[in-house]
């Protein structure tokens, strides 16, 4: 600190100069106070470890901004979707147009069915109709389980891939692929081989695909109704099939001596109608089904079945074949009175013999 009159360096600690005796004001010790400040900042500026000092920070800061924490991010999206497959994010790709080279040398309708286990015991089967049509392919199909049995219709695209083999995809709602699957042609049958995911029933085992060229057709609605009713047709026969070879054929007298021990179980049973009665649904009979050796039936059951629209009518005196559940006795009050009890039958075939 240096004194206004003589000008001479006075110590801070001196409220007067010692050398002319000049008073030392406040501002000539915050002005002091204010150039060793600066003076003090300007030495350490020059300072070259301050100045290392500064570079490093500027390296840190711009390391952490620009490299550390975008890496941090890009982690913590992966950790987050960490489940997601490839084919998942294939499955995302939205398609608004066809991705393959149109090829009409697979053109027309196939049809194809599949079963399948999730790996959860559940068992999906599947059973309908694919056309391909000028670069767009169709499906119908309907899908049974033990939980729901549906009928799915959705669309996609197929053609040549970049690799010059024939694919088709299948997409959802939201025009996202679903299924994928790589076909290779033998004469009229299509071996397609799942590429995604998860498969035409929603299974995600990797399974094969046939497809058995039917038709030319390209309304999948009308040909899906023809394939339908034929598929019924072969299910209710398989169905049928399957039934008859698990019944036992019994006896009269095992039917009636021992009613409650048979109850439940899938009897075969042949014999004359001598009795009908119909309602609204439901055909009640009385058949004797003992054929003694003059060829005359006796010993008469109880067997009651639905009525089947179309189904030829069961009258008295024909000769029938029952396949069916034994329900125990059936007791009823004749016309004088009598109290009658009947082995029962419900039926679920009948056949007539002619």
């Amino acid at each position: 600190m240096f004194c206004n009159k003589c000008g001479k360096e006075v110590d801070e600690k001196y409220k007067f100069c010692n050398f002319c005796g000049t008073p030392i004001k406040n501002n000539q010790r915050q002005n002091s106070k204010t150039n060793n400040i600066n003076k003090s900042k300007n030495d350490l500026s020059k300072n070259p470890i301050f100045i290392l000092g500064i570079v490093f920070l500027g390296i840190l800061m711009y390391t952490f901004i620009f490299v550390i924490y975008p890496s941090l991010i890009k982690n913590d999206n992966i950790q987050t979707n960490s489940n997601i497959t490839v084919n998942d994010i294939e499955e995302k790709t939205e398609l608004n147009q066809n991705p393959f080279q149109i090829l009409n040398d697979y053109d027309g309708a196939y049809e194809f069915t599949i079963e399948d286990d999730n790996g959860l015991g559940h068992i999906f089967k599947a059973k309908g109709i694919i056309i391909f049509d000028n670069g767009v392919c169709k499906a119908k199909y309907k899908i049974i389980s033990d939980s729901y049995n549906r009928e799915e219709k959705v669309e996609g695209y197929c053609g040549l891939s970049t690799d010059s083999r024939f694919y088709f995809s299948i997409l959802n709602s939201q025009k996202k692929e679903q299924y994928k699957y790589l076909c290779q042609k033998n004469e009229n049958i299509l071996k397609c081989v799942q590429i995604s995911r998860y498969n035409i029933v929603g299974c995600n085992l990797n399974h094969d695909l046939q497809l058995k060229y039917k038709s030319n057709s390209k309304d999948i609605d009308n040909i899906y109704n023809e394939f339908k009713t034929e598929y019924e047709k072969e299910e209710a026969k398989k169905q049928e099939e399957d039934f008859k070879s698990k019944c036992n054929e019994y006896t009269f007298e095992q039917l009636a001596r021992n009613p409650d021990k048979i109850k439940g179980n899938s009897v075969k049973v042949k014999g004359k109608v001598i009795q009908v009665l119909e309602s609204k649904n439901t055909i009640s009979l009385r058949v004797n089904i003992t054929k003694d050796s003059y060829g005359y039936y006796k010993d008469t059951i109880y067997v009651t079945y639905i009525n089947e629209a179309g189904a030829d009518r069961i009258l008295e005196d024909d000769i029938i074949t029952i396949w069916g559940g034994a329900l125990g006795n059936y007791k009823y009050t004749s016309i004088l009175g009598a109290e009658i009890t009947l082995p029962w039958i419900e039926a679920e075939y009948v056949e007539l013999e002619k």
